[in-house]
């Protein structure tokens, strides 16, 4: 996996992340959309739960860091109003409005993506996908739906990566002690099996 520096691991993981589907899309196309869903995954939920712990608020991650500090966040807005004119992007969240929203609704999509999260176009023996609809659901009614094309997954997908590139010099720093502090605390959690 390679060294990562912990006051910078979010822009460093978007990177890296970002490096691995080009060199796959250069180096072997068979496998060209299945890196890029593994991408938009680890972005997904790599950097947006680190980012969230940073933050003033972890339950959510607020708006507002993302669109003071990155360029990417309009651009991200802009898609899916587009993508909504289109009649291809449905949501009825409370918080639709917000890119963090968006982002939460493709994790649960990609996470819970079994019977209803994901769906391949065409799904026939021999043709190439075009596209992919993303669907999440909740027990009160709220849905999400996008149907996006594989040129605006590896889009927004990049856009995402650019976001948390820009936006992590904002961020409160951990610190090595911090990290240790924590890692400690993992440690002897995992040594209680021996000892009881």
């Amino acid at each position: 996996m390679g060294m990562y520096s912990v006051d910078t691991f979010i822009s460093d993981f978007a990177t890296r992340t970002m490096d691995n589907l080009k060199c796959v899309q250069e180096h072997n196309s068979r496998y060209e959309v299945t890196q890029l869903i593994n991408s938009l995954f680890g972005l997904l939920i790599v950097p947006n739960e680190k980012f969230k712990y940073r933050s003033d608020n972890p339950q959510k991650v607020p708006d507002k860091v993302f669109k003071a500090e990155s360029k990417f966040y309009d651009k991200l807005k802009c898609e899916f109003g587009r993508l909504e004119r289109e009649n291809r992007y449905y949501n009825n969240y409370p918080t639709k409005e917000l890119v963090s929203e968006i982002i939460t609704r493709f994790r649960n999509a990609l996470a819970h993506s079994g019977k209803e999260g994901l769906h391949f176009l065409p799904m026939e023996e021999g043709r190439e996908i075009s596209s992919i609809i993303f669907y999440d659901t909740d027990n009160s009614g709220h849905e999400f739906c996008a149907q996006l094309s594989i040129e605006e997954i590896r889009k927004i997908t990049m856009w995402i990566s650019k976001m948390y590139q820009e936006i992590e010099m904002k961020l409160p720093e951990v610190t090595i002690e911090q990290y240790k502090k924590q890692l400690a605390k993992y440690q002897r959690i995992m040594r209680k099996q021996y000892e009881d």
